[in-house]
This record gives structure tokens, C-alpha cells and sequence, in this order.
């Protein structure tokens, strides 16, 4: 089973798969099926999850706080296990898919960005320690983040908590460059510009957008107005899906969705504007 993330890394500690049961995925859709997940049997956090990330869409998860929006990224991580139910990618089981191919397909950006005490280079290479010097910087580039990392005394070479004191929003940067090195085909992002102040949000989600052109998202948000363009967006409440569809449908049924956007303030009022003069 997986193991919850332990100490500074970003990465869980997976046990390793016995070779007569590895499985090997064939493509990159990604299958919910009847997940359910509970911390103990008092604490139940999702209840018969089922749905399917299409390869080149975007599915994005809203719902209250503690609806259990991260605890499904988290399982698609596997930083935990379903207690009932799987998922698959490819066709396979992610508990039957060794963790460096697991992480190969599946790429994340979190809220809660864990960076090691070394050097700023160690930090975006540390999926790929192979990498070349120009491709850590290329990913940084991408980022939005090279620049920044140029300024810092020993540039690439400045260490996290010496020489490279870095912002929230920087740190997610880094967070950002460490993806794109890895060019997964899936990526999660759970509340990936939390951190960020207004001028690295901006950086951010112009690098994000860049990235995720042609890629599996899966996006879990707070703020509705960051996924109105969504492919597929799903209301978790309850330990349940309790709607589904895009911004546009889910405004029109005027249900939860519609509910959580009007208590959000919101500046664009979509429902308005397809009403007639």
C-alpha cells in the first residue's frame, strides 16, 4: 500500500511490485471506479466516486471545503489507496503500476510545495536526476521562474534555505519547473497558485497555461472563476458527485454549482448574459 508523503520529499514511498503483478498502461485515460475513501470508519470522505479524465481535457473538481477535492488527487497520486473501489490508468491498476512509470504518466503541482535542502538545480531535477544543465534550464524558462533563480547569488547553484530564499509563489515555480521537466501526459493541479501573491499568480497560470496544452488535467479549485472553461467540471459534496457538466450547463440547472457561484461574488455573470434584451 501507499504510504502518506514523509519528510521533504513531494513523491509517496511505494512498496515495490512483486513482477508477476505489474501491469503496464496503454495510453493515458484515467479511470474513478466506485472509489471510496475513509481515514477510519468514522471519517468517511468519498463514497462511490466514478468518473474519467479523457485524454487532451480538463476536468475540474469543485466543492465546499473538506468535500474531499484533494483526497481525490491525493489517490490519483497515490499518496494513499482507495479502501474500496480503483483506479486505473492506461487500462491498469495504479497499485500495479511501478512508481517511477506511475510518475513518468502522472505529473502534479500542489498547494503544499515540499522543496530539499540543496541546491535550486537539485530541486527541478529531482524526478530527473539525469538531466542536462540546458534542460533544467529550459524548464525553468517555461516556468516563468529562470530569471528569478539568475538573481539569486550562485544562481542555479544557490541552496533552498541558504543562499535561495524564495517566495510562496516562487516555490511554486520551482514546483512548476519540476513538472515540465518531466512532461507527463497527466497532470494534477490542486490549488496550484494558493501561495502566490497577485504578480507570481499572474507568472503562474500563464506558465501552467502554457504547460498544459495537450495534456490530461485534472484541476481541483477553490475559486470557480479559475475553471470556467473546464472541459467537464464535477461538484463533490457529501462524499458524492452531485452534478456534473460544463460552467455554462451547470449555471443553466441551477443547482449547487450554481449556488457556490453565486455565494462566490463573482465579476462575470454568465447566467445574465444569455438572457434575452
Amino acid at each position: 500500500a501507499a504510504q502518506r508523503v514523509i519528510g521533504l520529499l513531494e513523491t509517496p514511498i511505494l512498496e515495490p511490485i512483486p513482477a508477476t503483478q505489474q501491469q503496464t498502461p496503454v495510453g493515458n485515460e484515467v479511470r474513478f471506479h466506485n472509489v471510496s475513501y475513509a481515514y477510519d470508519p468514522q471519517h468517511q470522505v468519498l463514497s462511490g466516486v466514478s468518473f474519467t479524465l479523457q485524454p487532451n481535457t480538463i476536468t475540474a473538481i469543485v466543492g465546499p471545503s473538506g468535500a474531499g477535492k484533494s483526497t481525490l488527487a491525493q489517490l490519483l497520486l497515490r499518496f494513499f489507496d482507495p479502501t474500496e473501489g480503483n483506479i486505473t490508468l492506461g487500462g491498469a491498476d495504479l497499485r500495479c503500476i511501478e512508481a517511477s512509470q506511475l510518475y513518468r504518466h502522472i505529473g502534479f503541482v500542489l498547494q503544499d510545495v515540499r522543496l530539499i535542502h540543496a541546491s535550486v538545480r537539485d530541486n527541478i531535477a529531482l524526478g530527473h536526476p539525469s538531466a542536462s544543465a540546458q534542460e533544467v534550464e529550459s524548464a525553468a524558462r517555461a516556468a516563468n521562474i529562470h530569471d528569478r533563480i539568475l538573481a539569486l547569488p550562485r544562481g542555479y547553484d544557490s541552496v533552498i534555505g541558504e543562499d535561495a530564499q524564495l517566495s510562496g509563489g516562487e516555490r511554486q515555480r520551482i514546483s512548476v519547473a519540476r513538472a515540465v521537466l518531466l512532461d507527463p501526459p497527466v497532470l494534477v493541479l490542486d490549488e496550484a497558485t494558493a501561495a502566490a501573491d497577485a504578480q507570481n499568480e499572474v507568472a503562474l497560470q500563464n506558465a501552467l497555461s502554457d504547460f498544459a496544452q495537450g495534456r490530461t488535467l485534472l484541476v481541483i479549485a477553490h475559486r470557480l472563476d479559475t475553471i470556467m472553461h473546464a472541459d467537464r467540471i464535477l461538484v463533490l459534496e457529501n462524499t458524492r458527485i452531485v452534478e456534473q457538466g460544463t460552467h455554462e450547463q451547470l449555471l443553466q440547472r441551477n443547482g449547487r454549482y450554481a449556488q457556490l457561484w453565486a455565494k462566490g461574488g463573482y465579476d462575470i455573470p454568465v447566467a445574465e448574459e444569455v438572457q434575452p434584451c
